[in-house]
């Protein structure tokens, strides 16, 4: 038995009338040798490629869970379509129990009261107006948390979103610290590394052995380049990531890919009185990377190597601050 008898022009046209029928694929092409059938799915909207390749051992083993060779292929096609679906960059629908994007291990979100409700909705109005599809929220619709950060005492974080935002899933967050004249003051995380450089120079911060990981993970997920943030991966089947990423090995640049093989678990590599070494694992985009940074005890960052790993991986996180 040799695949060149089973993925016939008739069943090849098949699979690309159905892979190119999905609203998120911009453009299929196959090759099809005696043991291998390979589909190249060119992904919207920036053509990143996912590939996979359908075996002859693949085909013999649906076969024994089929009643005959159309529904194994048939059965092979809807896999494919349904690992497409997973990569898709999906908004997921805001529920009123959702909590902020941004995670740390030990992060306690909580509501605001009612009466800070008001006011920050008052105080945050211009970026609340400009970040949502249009300006009649009411005011349960627009919904603010807080939290405590080990390496900022005193100071909070505070995260705000409205299902009228756009995209749904956006949240907005602030950091909230008293300067050293002990006034209250609000600084914007919009992805710029200025407003924490300030809020540095300004608050209180206190990096340690215990809190150096929080603070790197805190600081690469709130700078931002033009492919988004520099988001860490703080443990193995992150939920940023989808499933499938996790999940299967896929065939990147004609080398096997493998997520968690690549990944490694945030750590602190060397320490001193005045920094840190940390390596992590970082999702940026669409690439993967471990970076080595420095992270000083005045919340200066800094990279000091990067391992490329593997970039235009057909997932792209996008993650949006302002």
């Amino acid at each position: 038995m040799s695949l060149l008898e089973i993925f016939t022009q008739s069943v090849d046209t098949v699979f690309k009338n159905s892979i190119e029928q999905h609203p998120t694929v911009a453009k299929y092409t196959s090759h099809l040798s005696t043991d291998t059938y390979r589909g190249n799915v060119f992904l919207k909207p920036d053509w990143q490629l996912y590939e996979f390749h359908i075996t002859l051992e693949d085909y013999k083993t649906s076969l024994t869970y089929s009643a005959g060779r159309q529904q194994s292929i048939n059965g092979l096609l809807h896999n494919e379509i349904t690992n497409i679906t997973k990569l898709r960059q999906v908004e997921p629908k805001v529920h009123s129990n959702s909590l902020p994007l941004f995670e740390l291990p030990n992060i306690d979100w909580q509501r605001v009261s009612e009466r800070e409700n008001v006011e920050f909705r008052q105080a945050f109005r211009f970026f609340i107006d400009s970040s949502a599809h249009h300006r009649s929220a009411k005011h349960e619709e627009i919904r603010f948390f807080y939290c405590m950060l080990s390496f900022y005492p005193g100071a909070r974080l505070i995260a705000v979103n409205s299902e009228h935002f756009k995209p749904a899933n956006k949240w907005l967050y602030f950091l909230e610290g008293q300067s050293n004249d002990g006034k209250t003051q609000y600084y914007t995380l919009n992805g710029l590394s200025a407003p924490l450089h300030d809020f540095n120079l300004k608050c209180p911060i206190e990096i340690s052995i215990d809190t150096v990981l929080d603070y790197l993970c805190f600081f690469c997920f709130f700078i931002q380049s033009e492919d988004g943030s520099f988001y860490v991966l703080q443990q193995a089947n992150d939920a940023a990531i989808p499933d499938i990423m996790w999940s299967h090995t896929f065939i990147h640049k004609n080398k096997p890919f493998d997520l968690l093989s690549f990944y490694k678990r945030p750590k602190v590599i060397k320490a001193n009185d005045k920094s840190y070494l940390c390596e992590v694992t970082i999702y940026c985009g669409n690439t993967l990377n471990i970076f080595e940074m420095e992270v000083t005890t005045q919340g200066l960052c800094t990279i000091k190597r990067t391992i490329d790993l593997r970039n235009s991986l057909p997932f792209k996180l996008n993650i949006q601050l302002s």
